[in-house]
């Protein structure tokens, strides 16, 4: 029985109170739009689990910080940006040989959205911009979750930690540094 959903883990973690603006960018190479298949990418918790393929953002961490759950923020490819247990229609959808950039200023907790070198714009919805942030302290680490309504829909996406991106130009413009770089600080 093919799955019906899965979720993927990176392996290099950004922590809460490092120094940093850590950068990936995810490249879906095949997505079967037409299978009803639905695509998330950002940042989640470590997890001991991805059995029940949490969607970052929603799905809430394994473990109480202070006085909230927390969570990690995702975006998904039908217009949707999961953060804080809340999804808010953003309005920004992708497909099939998109490329999304996810960036994490680890000083400020704010997380930065590109598709295909466009930068994600909130101002149109009930989001304020600086909500698009996760809530320290944090671990965490790249992550993407597939599902699909049938159960011979296809997706295949390419994770990039090391660059060179497909958007240089605006990963040096924005003083991002490849994810991999935190693993070789020993973030």
């Amino acid at each position: 029985q093919p799955l019906r959903t899965v979720a993927v883990q990176g392996v290099v973690k950004a922590v809460a109170g490092a120094w940093g603006r850590p950068y990936f960018e995810v490249s879906l190479d095949r997505i079967d739009a037409s299978a009803g298949s639905t695509v998330s990418i950002g940042w989640d918790l470590i997890r001991s689990s991805l059995l029940l393929a949490p969607l970052p953002g929603l799905t809430p961490g394994e473990e109480l910080r202070a006085e909230t759950d927390s969570f990690g923020i995702s975006l998904q490819n039908d217009g949707f940006l999961n953060v804080q247990g809340r999804t808010e229609v953003v309005q920004c959808s992708f497909g099939e040989n998109s490329v999304v950039g996810c960036g994490l200023d680890l000083g400020l907790h704010r997380v930065t959205y590109y598709v295909d070198g466009k930068a994600l714009d909130v101002t149109h919805t009930s989001m304020k911009a600086s909500e698009v942030r996760v809530k320290p302290p944090y671990s965490l680490v790249p992550a993407a979750t597939m599902y699909t309504a049938t159960s011979h829909s296809k997706c295949q996406l390419s994770f990039n930690f090391t660059g060179p991106f497909r958007h240089e130009q605006l990963v040096k413009q924005h003083f991002w540094e490849p994810l991999a770089d935190l693993a070789l600080k020993g973030t």
